[in-house]
C-alpha cells in the first residue's frame, strides 16, 4: 500500500493497488480499523511508522457564495436577451397573420 503524506505528516491520499508519485510504501497491517471506510484527506497522520487520527483535524467548510460569478451574470443577461427577442418574434409572427 502507498500513502501520500504532506509536510505536516497528514495523509492526503492512498493507493491500495499501484503507486502514487512521491508516496510512501507501508504495510497494511499498520492501518487503523476503518481506515479505508472513514478516510478523509488530512484526517490521519503518519509519524514514526505509525498511523493515528489527527487531533487537529477539522472538516473542510464550503461557504456558499452569495454573489454571482461573472459567468453567471453573463449567462443571466444572455437568457434575458433571448427571452426578450423570443417575445418580440412571437408578437411579430402573431401580427403578420
Amino acid at each position: 500500500m502507498n500513502i501520500l503524506v504532506n509536510e505536516n505528516y497528514e495523509i492526503t491520499g492512498y493507493a491500495l493497488v499501484g503507486d502514487i508519485s512521491d508516496s510512501t510504501r507501508i504495510d497494511k497491517s499498520i492501518l487503523p480499523d476503518g481506515f479505508v471506510q472513514s478516510f478523509r484527506s488530512r484526517y490521519y497522520l503518519y509519524e514514526n511508522g505509525a498511523i493515528s487520527v489527527n487531533p487537529n483535524y477539522t472538516e473542510p467548510t464550503i461557504s456558499p457564495s452569495t454573489k454571482p460569478t461573472s459567468q453567471q451574470t453573463i449567462n443571466a443577461n444572455l437568457l434575458l436577451q433571448i427571452a426578450t427577442l423570443t417575445e418580440k418574434v412571437t408578437k411579430m409572427e402573431g401580427s403578420a397573420s
